[in-house]
């Protein structure tokens, strides 16, 4: 056993990069990988200081690693929602072959494109968000809204009522005394909130 732990760990040659200009093939790997990465984090602004970012700054990665390679339906899967969590929805709908998923993000891909004013026509009250995902058309994480009654989605800032709804349960969960069983914490709950 001593043989393998002196020998050294073996990168795949298609994966190897280097700083050496001499190995001409993994420096150049090196270049377009960096100038990649420099392209996507122009294009989606990440600074990786929430942790939203830094989920986007490893999708990047992902993307990176596997972009040029030949995959399998695993990796395609992954290449599919690293290009999602960047907002790509279209080209992650395509890269998918799993059928939830890609009507999933044709629906999100739609949503984020949709006018605010052409969607759904029913109270805000029916409407609820869904998710936050990562809108390309604005360039920030957003609220996927959805309508109750129609299941129509859209990608734009939620109303008022949302936002208060929102807040409110956000204080609710911030004042819940620490420390309490479930059966004490739900009355705390019936107790408290009206």
């Amino acid at each position: 056993m001593p043989e393998l732990e002196d020998e050294p760990y073996k990168i795949p040659e298609n994966f190897r990069v280097s700083v050496n200009k001499t190995d001409a093939k993994a420096f150049r790997r090196l270049l377009d990988s960096d100038e990649f990465q420099q392209q996507l984090a122009e294009k989606f602004q990440i600074k990786a200081e929430t942790p939203k970012e830094r989920e986007r700054r490893r999708a990047f990665i992902t993307i990176n690693t596997l972009r040029q390679q030949k995959l399998s339906a695993d990796q395609k899967e992954q290449l599919a929602e690293a290009y999602a969590t960047l907002g790509e929805y279209e080209i992650a709908a395509k890269i998918s072959k799993n059928k939830d998923r890609k009507s999933e993000y044709n629906a999100i891909s739609k949503a984020v494109w949709l006018p605010d004013d052409e969607w759904c026509e029913h109270i805000e009250a029916k409407k609820y968000i869904k998710e936050y995902v990562f809108s390309v058309k604005e360039g920030k994480e957003m609220p996927l809204l959805a309508c109750a009654v129609c299941r129509t989605l859209n990608v734009t800032d939620s109303p008022e009522s949302l936002k208060n709804a929102q807040n409110k349960r956000a204080a609710i969960v911030r004042n819940i005394p620490k420390g309490l069983s479930i059966d004490e914490a739900k009355r705390w709950h019936q107790q408290n909130v009206k």
